[in-house]
């Protein structure tokens, strides 16, 4: 078992166990949350304000009552309220689509999220420089280019690693830390004697250090 051969697919999963033992993934979440609580505050400002917000939403409430006792024969689904998954803002001279799933941009694959729409104005929202909203923006781009950047290195390291041996014996007779890495289903040679990659473990968070009890 221990001469099984590094498949594609096997490699695919140590690439994305080092990424979650490296805590990109946890990292990548909060920031979805936290990009999707800036983009709330960005709406609530466009609207008015929370009270605003509040009030349009109990006018949308009575409307529906009302709405329910007409018959549903000669009902029109348009609703006078307009909804959308993202406000479009002109953030101090910039176009910015602040996405209310927390997502960065449209299409991107590695981030599809559930859509969330919510109430929205229709115009562009301004944003003048002064508003702490434009410093929250690029703090949390920041976050996204350094997470970006962390899972290119993990990404390339791990591949560079994997690139040199055609065995799971040969792996761990390279880099035995990387036991942790390997699917289950993929019976694990005991470590042995071998070459160290500091750097590579470091990045990574190799190995799991036992709890002292």
């Amino acid at each position: 078992m221990t001469q099984k051969n590094l498949t594609k697919d096997i490699k695919s999963e140590i690439v994305k166990n080092a990424l979650t033992k490296s805590g990109i993934f946890e990292k990548e979440e909060q920031l979805f949350k936290d990009r999707a609580d800036w983009a709330e505050k960005v709406r609530i400002e466009a609207i008015g304000g929370e009270n605003m917000d509040s009030g349009i939403n109990d006018i949308i409430s009575e409307i529906k009552t009302l709405a329910n006792k007409i018959p549903e024969s000669v009902r029109e689904d348009d609703f006078p309220i307009r909804e959308s998954s993202y406000i479009e803002i002109n953030l101090a001279g910039i176009t910015v689509w602040a996405f209310y799933n927390g997502a960065r941009e449209r299409g991107c694959q590695r981030y599809s999220r559930q859509r969330v729409t919510k109430i929205t104005p229709r115009n562009t929202s301004v944003i003048l420089a002064d508003n702490p909203l434009v410093n929250e923006f690029y703090e949390l781009e920041k976050r996204y280019n350094e997470l970006e950047n962390q899972r290119e290195d993990i990404t390339n390291n791990v591949e560079a690693a994997l690139a040199k041996v055609r065995t799971v014996k040969r792996l761990l007779t390279e880099w035995p830390e990387a036991a942790e890495l390997l699917p289950k289903s993929t019976a694990k040679a005991a470590p042995v004697p071998a070459v160290r990659r500091e750097a590579l473990n470091e990045l990574i968070g190799l190995p799991t250090e036992a709890d002292n009890d």
